[in-house]
């Protein structure tokens, strides 16, 4: 199993889509405070697990867009934490 890490201390791997991306650190850990899309670039999968900690403030809808062919065609699983 090949396993690839985001390092989200540089935006500069990720095509943003969004009114505010930056890195920050949450509860001691890398994490990317974001208000919109942010899309991986030069990533193809099969078959994959992904995991991810998603945290949120307020009322929004965070979650992983997957299977994109541009930033307004993909699917989503997303979380309603409010």
């Amino acid at each position: 199993m090949t396993v690839r890490e985001i390092d989200l201390a540089e935006l500069t791997h990720l095509d943003v889509h969004a009114s505010e991306a930056q890195p920050v650190s949450w509860r001691g850990r890398q994490a990317l405070k974001l208000s919109g899309l942010a899309v991986v670039r030069d990533l193809e999968i099969g078959d994959a697990t992904i995991e991810v900690d998603i945290w949120a403030e307020g009322s929004c809808y965070p979650g992983i867009a997957f299977r994109s062919s541009d930033v307004l065609n993909y699917e989503l699983a997303y979380a309603a934490p409010h």
